[in-house]
């Protein structure tokens, strides 16, 4: 999402997306057409929520707090799950960039950019670069302890290219869908304005076309910094 925080990028499996070159092209012309709707509904959405937290959060939270912003990195490691009938799974590495504003004690709205990038997948040349771009809310337990525990969901969507993501004729492509992420992790206070965030384990569920059930269970482990800005 645009800083850095760990949205751990989950790759579908090799089997499903090589499945997807036996769709026709009418048809994924259909699905590609209902998945810029997706995207674009799923865009508005985002940003209506942030245009209600700008105009309506009350005052009097802002005077409490303060402002205060979140931004941080993170490694990702991506497990991609067992396709329909089968296993081909692997696994792929890569980072992530997310932003937060602190609107309550508690509550952040998030926004996030991660990449994972897989290569030589199931012992082939095959390769496979996947982008996420998502956001949402997170909700986060602090205390006058270092350690802070916390919980999100996002939603957006995700666009993959490579040999895994082929075209009619076979050649490597390209497919942007809809995605979301669910999980939680905890971060580790070093300092007022920097923490650790030990680990962000995460689910994450994208809709690219494989033929059978058009979709995709994963998921990932990251672990990066935090860096705060404003005040409590």
């Amino acid at each position: 999402m645009i800083g850095a925080a760990v949205e751990v990028t989950k790759v579908a499996s090799a089997s499903s997306f090589e499945s997807s070159g036996n769709l026709n092209p009418s048809k994924r012309g259909l699905m590609a057409m209902q998945t810029k709707v997706q995207i674009k509904k799923m865009t508005m959405v985002i940003f209506a929520v942030v245009c209600f937290l700008v105009m309506f959060l009350p005052q009097r939270a802002s005077a409490q707090m303060g402002s205060h912003f979140e931004f941080g990195g993170d490694y990702n490691w991506v497990h991609s799950n067992a396709p329909p009938g089968g296993c081909g799974c692997f696994s792929g590495n890569g980072g992530d960039g997310w932003a937060g504003w602190r609107f309550t004690p508690q509550w952040s709205f998030d926004g996030e950019f991660a990449t994972m990038r897989s290569s030589n997948i199931s012992g082939t040349p095959a390769n496979l670069t996947m982008y996420t771009f998502l956001g949402g809310a997170r909700f986060a337990v602090h205390s006058r302890r270092r350690l802070a525990p916390f919980g999100k969901v996002l939603v957006g969507g995700a666009h993959a290219s490579g040999d895994l993501v082929p075209l009619s004729s076979g050649l490597p492509g390209s497919s942007t869908v809809f995605a979301m992420t669910a999980g939680g992790g905890a971060d580790f206070g070093i300092a007022p304005a920097l923490s650790i965030r030990l680990i962000d384990a995460e689910y994450l569920y994208t809709r690219f076309p494989n033929g059978t059930n058009d979709h995709q269970n994963n998921v990932s482990l990251a672990a990066g910094i935090v860096i705060r800005i404003g005040r409590d």
